[in-house]
């Protein structure tokens, strides 16, 4: 069974429930929002409906619909977990129906596109909303979970790799990085390309998973800067397209390193 973190913004998010406003949780995918009401909802299990965005029915019966129909929709339940909330058209005016005409249900919405999702729901909220954002896992919600000890001796391994959740229990962080950066904009294959560059310079065992340091001539040890150097491949006539394809061929050579004390 996966670890599961304890989160600081849960008693916050839980001591707001019931007060006549809507609450919003913003923050990346992968941060741990879903986790965090499902297991607020938990506390609810005959009160409390979980509705995903991501799914197009969802999507649809709460897209421009009357406050009849979105009561029906919610029925007796009295907490509403609306995951995704940004993916909904005009969701703000939805929202509001739902605050404005049953105070009684506690509607809670969060967003992976934060920027989105506040601009959706600035104007039509305004005074009947709480914010929270969801970070990565922080050092004192990883100490509450392991303690000092534990989390000192992993401390080097977070470093390199960040301190999202699933990053913290995977075996292999490095894939799990570069998936979010594919999956989480729309130049995907431009910040996969850069991130392996950035995990080869600082974990050689990523490294090695991708080629040697001789084949790639990339740095297997931390390093400030690179000077990009065209390799034989690339003819002249290409050198000026800025392709995903020309990146790969482009290689990265280290240009100044970090010393670190206690290292060779």
């Amino acid at each position: 069974m996966a670890i599961r973190y304890p989160r600081a913004i849960q008693p916050l998010v839980e001591a707001a429930l019931f007060k006549g406003k809507l609450i919003v949780i913003y923050g990346p995918r992968q941060v741990g929002k879903t986790t965090l009401v499902k297991e607020i909802l938990s506390r609810y299990p005959d009160d409390s409906l979980y509705l995903n965005c991501d799914e197009p029915d969802v999507r649809a019966a709460l897209t421009e619909q009357t406050s009849t129909a979105l009561r029906a929709m919610v029925g007796s339940h009295k907490l509403v977990v609306i995951d995704e909330a940004q993916r909904v058209r005009n969701i703000g005016l939805t929202l509001k129906l739902l605050v404005d005409n049953y105070p009684d249900i506690q509607v809670v919405a969060t967003g992976s596109s934060s920027f989105e999702l506040s601009n959706l729901i600035v104007e039509p909220l305004t005074g009947r909303k709480v914010e929270f954002r969801l970070f990565p896992l922080s050092v004192g919600e990883l100490w509450a979970e392991e303690g000092p000890l534990e989390s000192r001796r992993l401390l080097e391994r977070r470093l390199r790799y960040g301190m999202y959740p699933e990053v913290i229990t995977n075996d292999d962080p490095a894939s799990i990085i570069l998936e979010i950066a594919n999956s989480y904009t729309r130049h995907g294959h431009k910040v996969r390309f850069l991130t392996s560059v950035i995990l080869s310079g600082f974990a050689p065992d990523f490294s090695r998973r991708r080629a040697s340091s001789e084949e790639s001539g990339v740095a297997t040890r931390p390093f400030a800067g690179f000077s990009p150097q065209r390799t034989s491949r690339d003819s002249p006539a290409q050198g000026d397209k800025a392709t995903s394809a020309g990146l790969e061929e482009t290689q990265f050579m280290p240009v100044g390193s970090i010393s670190i004390p206690g290292r060779a």
